[in-house]
């Protein structure tokens, strides 16, 4: 019997089965006219992917937190680890809170590339590079939603095929989590037909119902992967369009692209759905097996597919194209053989296998489309961007700036590579940046510039182009880490790749990463690391190493001892690059700088330095509004930097009768006119500003051609930020009073 609901679904659906008879009718007239081909204009199967939809996916690839499965029409969703079952979320919650230090059993343990899932849309969230995201679930509480202990499906002594997570392990099998409120479901280990039994919580599996007891609370499982993927629904299960299953295996008739089932259904197969041969032609009324793919109850569209295989799914999915690594390829010498007008074309690579080219990929995104004119090239040269393990076919595009680009991969990746990418977005521990849209790498929030920045948001934004040199490649994992350390990208030391290459004598540039009564730690590439020894920090004696040296810091190493096999090194600092600090630099305050020259004895150590220049003689800097320009990043490293209206942080370097030349880092210049040093008016310009003068400057006028600007130190045209004058007099004024306790503390002054 079916409920009162399910009653009124069926009248609905037979009656909406009625009015598109006429429709059926003329759709088959017109396919007998032109038949069902490739080139055929027929309408494509597009999804609506709503919250709450149900589809078909298989797992592409796995991490410790996210899952991500290749869809229907070559779309790909993830899967949180939050989003696998109540019983996985609670275990994960409890192991958290526990002081137990036993391994908490991550994605990796529960999932494999592959695997087959019934997943429903949870969420769908717009990145921020503009993408659509699609946030799946695979909890049987949202994909079994519609099922309730007196659905037929649950009665019928018709074995059905449902999806399951494991809810808790007993002695005798496993307690299974199937989503119908009411209902308790029971597998016994007995019946298991996997190589490893050994299931975990939040395991998903696909089950088949044995027996029902007690009104449907109480239901008995198998999961044989070869039973269950070949048992088909039956109409006696009392399947409607709420209740129906992704992944479910039917009985259809085919009518071209509409294919009848389960009695009273319409379903639809798009051509990537279909094999070759099924493509080209059919068999009116032949009745054939279809795999449900997805179910969009909003429009009543149904989407199967007769490819063998999904149909048989007993080993799982190929995750993974036949033969070598083909993403990234460019391939001459391909033809068009199909243009399916509202969706893309097919090509067919020089080795006979297809490649799909989504409509949006047939031009460059500036071109109008002109389908026609691109079926009609006899030869094309594509890329292959991707591959769908759900259509078992390659993604291709034929845009010409993207054939052309740079296209990574992990596996052609390696350490100490300089490479060029996209800034995707900034997280608390690092920043993600896209080297193309299918590779992306972590640049670890020590390694966002020289020195450790306070406001990367100033410095980064997303969508910005940036170049970066990989610290470490895993290909296996799709795990890439980069740095921005301007030192390293630019580096022209050797490299220390491993530890092979680090013979004693050798000098490459580095980074700390620990610092230690005993020394400091320096990482280089690949993890190869050595021990910086506290007698070799310094040529002079250093008491606490954390009062000079810092974890993020560049450094340069000498190799001292190394033993590959061990994989164990000694470094040394003491072959340093020597710079120069002037008297200027020492302060913005120009009164205290004779004052700290003096107070500075041979052997003494100088922290909060920056280097200013980029010049192969160093110069540094301890002036403080410098230092907070470049560690923030509010500089110009190049010429090309300089627009109008640009305010910069720099120093008097020449006092003329016509104005004052302004130093900024990086080595560049700008004049300040005469009229533009102060709101008043000035006789004398060697009266107003001293040489080594801290000054904030605004760019005025720009002479691209000769290569100079111009700048205004007025203050009523340069804004400084509120409060900065009265803190840096403060900050003046505490350096006096530390400057001169210092002196009095080594006798060389007296207190008046």
């Amino acid at each position: 019997m079916q409920s009162s609901n399910e009653q009124a679904e069926t009248k609905k659906r037979k009656a909406g089965a009625k009015d598109d008879s006429k429709k059926l009718k003329m759709q088959k007239a017109e396919e007998k006219k032109v038949g069902l081909t490739l080139n055929a204009p027929v309408k494509c199967v597009e999804i609506l992917h709503v919250k709450g939809m149900l589809m078909l996916g298989c797992v592409k690839e796995v991490t410790d937190f996210e899952v991500t499965v290749s869809l229907p029409s070559g779309l790909q969703g993830f899967l949180s680890i939050k989003n696998i079952c109540d019983s996985y979320t609670k275990l994960l919650s409890e192991q958290l809170d526990s002081a137990d230090t036993e391994e908490i059993c991550s994605l990796p343990h529960l999932f494999y590339p592959g695997m087959v899932l019934r997943c429903v849309v949870a969420k769908l969230d717009v990145t921020k590079r503009g993408s659509l995201s699609i946030q799946l679930s695979i909890n049987p509480k949202l994909v079994n939603k519609s099922l309730t202990p007196s659905s037929n499906c649950l009665k019928t002594s018709i074995k059905p095929v449902l999806s399951a997570c494991v809810e808790s392990v007993e002695d005798y099998g496993y307690i299974i989590d199937i989503g119908v409120s009411g209902t308790k479901a029971f597998l016994s280990k007995e019946s298991l037909k996997f190589k490893h039994n050994n299931l975990k919580v939040g395991q998903y599996l696909t089950s088949q119902v044995e027996e029902v007891k007690n009104d449907g609370r109480m239901v008995q499982l198998s999961a044989n992967p070869t039973t269950t993927a070949q048992t088909c629904a039956e109409p006696k299960q009392g399947w409607n369009l709420t209740t129906l299953l992704p992944g479910l295996l039917v009985k259809v008739t085919k009518h071209g692209l509409i294919l009848d089932f389960l009695s009273s259904f319409n379903g639809q197969v798009d051509f990537l759905h279909m094999e070759p041969e099924q493509a080209s032609s059919y068999t009116k009324g032949l009745q054939v097996n279809a795999r449900v793919l997805y179910i969009e109850p909003q429009t009543r569209l149904v989407g199967m597919s007769l490819r063998s295989h999904l149909i048989h799914l007993e080993t799982g999915i190929e995750p993974f194209p036949a033969g070598r690594e083909r993403i990234g390829e460019v391939v001459k010498e391909c033809k068009m053989t199909a243009m399916h007008h509202l969706s893309g074309g097919v090509l067919e690579l020089p080795d006979k296998t297809l490649a799909f080219v989504h409509r949006n990929h047939l031009k460059e995104s500036n071109e109008q489309a002109n389908e026609n004119r691109v079926f009609a090239q006899p030869e094309h040269i594509c890329r292959i961007l991707d591959f769908s393990p759900m259509e078992q076919i390659h993604f291709a595009t034929l845009r010409r700036s993207v054939i052309g680009k740079p296209f990574y991969r992990y596996h052609d990746l390696q350490a100490g590579q300089v490479v060029e990418g996209t800034v995707s977005v900034l997280l608390s521990h690092g920043m993600v940046v896209h080297l193309s849209d299918h590779i992306k790498g972590l640049v670890p929030r020590t390694h966002l510039s020289d020195i450790v920045l306070q406001n990367p948001e100033k410095k980064y934004m997303e969508g910005m182009k940036v170049k970066c040199r990989v610290l470490s490649v895993e290909a296996e994992n799709k795990k890439l880490y980069l740095t921005r350390k301007k030192t390293l990208v630019e580096s022209s030391l050797p490299l220390f790749l491993s530890y092979n290459d680090t013979r004693p004598g050798r000098v490459s540039h580095g980074y700390i990463v620990s610092v230690k009564d005993f020394g400091c730690i320096v990482r280089f590439y690949n993890g190869v690391k050595g021990l910086v020894p506290l007698s070799e920090l310094s040529s002079e004696p250093i008491v606490r190493p954390e009062d000079i040296f810092y974890v993020g810091q560049v450094v340069k190493a000498k190799v001292l001892q190394c033993d590959p096999e061990k994989g164990k090194m000694v470094l040394s600092f003491k072959a340093v690059i020597h710079a120069v600090l002037p008297m200027s630099h020492l302060s913005d305050h120009m009164s205290n700088c004779p004052l700290l020259w003096e107070s500075l004895q041979e052997g003494d150590i100088i922290s909060k330095l920056i280097c200013s220049t980029a010049s192969h003689l160093k110069t540094l800097t301890k002036k403080p509004t410098v230092r907070w320009s470049l560690e923030e990043g509010v500089v110009a490293k190049d010429f090309s930097d300089i627009t109008v209206g640009l305010q910069l942080v720099g120093w008097i370097k020449n006092i003329m009768p016509y104005g004052v030349f302004v130093e900024f880092p990086y080595g560049l210049f700008g004049l300040a006119p005469k009229s533009a040093m102060t709101d008043k008016f000035i006789r004398d310009t060697t009266n107003t500003f001293q040489v080594g003068q801290t000054v904030i400057a605004k760019v005025t006028n720009l002479d691209e051609e000769k290569r100079r600007f111009l700048v205004t130190l007025k203050i009523s045209e340069v804004i400084s930020p509120q409060g900065d004058a009265q803190t840096r007099l403060i900050n003046g004024l505490q350096e006096r009073r530390a400057v001169t306790e210092m002196l009095v503390m080594k006798g060389m002054c007296e207190v008046n």
